[in-house]
């Protein structure tokens, strides 16, 4: 009974440290699994190998041969009289050979306006589109590239982590969960981080080869769209620009009209004290002066 009870125990020990150490692996999945926790336990010799075959499939992978996409791109100037328009037709005519817009983004300054947009076709289908373009509008420059890029990584990266994966599970399934010693939970739970982290290679590397795989199917065609508005000598809104400046030079005349209307009468009361003041200084030194100048005659 306290067997059984110990087991118990032990096994839901060993449940929630296999939890511990799948979400800790999610954050920590770029980094790479020690393997000093490996030693003498029924399960290490498959784990171990498990881990020698990646690294050894991933150093071989360029004997698998090489394998490679031709990706190729375009791009085109347009002289336009009118952008917005000549883009519509060339956005229909994408979807008729079953592509689409990608970005498109447009600027426009006080003589031009600029719409620039990337848009996918189907790889053959570019050159075709390409021709149209040179037939149906007014090129400045139109090109179309190639390339060849190496997608034999990727490829083997996925085949390696699949392999990986299946594998890691047979050994997951082969494991009795009620009967583990301690180096059987160590090896355990190191599997389980490597499944978490042979998951995340996986992903990122399926990524990136359906990018490539995108990229080689939909090509990518650069459009730059130039319309160069009319030389005005006067802007549209010139009337009503200087109907505003006259109504406030008018609005700035009446409101010193206004200011020196209110302020001439104090001006003219300071005026009339400083008369009175000359004119009561005079009477007082009239007196004064006269007997000043009898007495120099006496």
């Amino acid at each position: 009974m306290k067997r059984s009870k110990y087991r118990g125990k032990h096994l839901l020990f060993v449940i929630g440290l296999i939890i511990v150490v799948f979400v800790a692996g999610i954050f920590a999945s770029n980094l790479l699994p020690g393997t000093a926790i490996f030693a003498g336990t029924s399960y290490e010799s498959s784990v171990k190998q498990n881990f020698a075959m990646e690294a050894v499939d991933y150093d071989s992978g360029s004997d698998r041969g090489s394998l490679e996409l031709e990706i190729m791109t375009g791009s085109a100037s347009i002289k336009s009289e009118a952008a917005e328009g000549d883009f519509k037709i060339i956005e229909e005519k994408v979807g008729v050979l079953e592509g689409h817009v990608e970005e498109t983004y447009s600027s426009e300054s006080e003589t031009t306006i600029r719409l620039t947009s990337t848009v996918r076709v189907p790889k053959d289908s570019l050159r075709a589109f390409s021709e149209w373009i040179e037939t149906n509008f007014e090129v400045e420059q139109i090109g179309i590239n190639a390339y060849r890029l190496d997608i034999t990584i990727q490829t083997s990266l996925v085949d390696i982590y699949t392999e990986s994966l299946a594998k890691y599970q047979e050994l997951m399934d082969s494991i009795d969960g009620s009967d583990l010693d301690a180096d059987a939970v160590s090896t355990l739970a190191a599997l389980v981080e490597r499944m978490v982290y042979s998951q995340s290679r996986l992903e990122y590397a399926a990524h990136q080869l359906a990018e490539s795989e995108e990229d080689a199917a939909m090509s990518r065609f650069t459009l730059t769209i130039e319309q160069k508005k009319p030389v005005k000598l006067l802007p549209e809104d010139y009337s009503r620009t200087f109907m505003n400046q006259v109504k406030t030079a008018i609005s700035q005349f009446l409101d010193v009209l206004v200011g020196t209307i209110l302020f001439l009468p104090v001006f003219l009361l300071k005026v009339l004290k400083y008369v009175v003041y000359g004119v009561l200084l005079l009477l007082i030194l009239k007196p004064i002066v006269k007997r000043c100048k009898k007495w120099k005659k006496k």
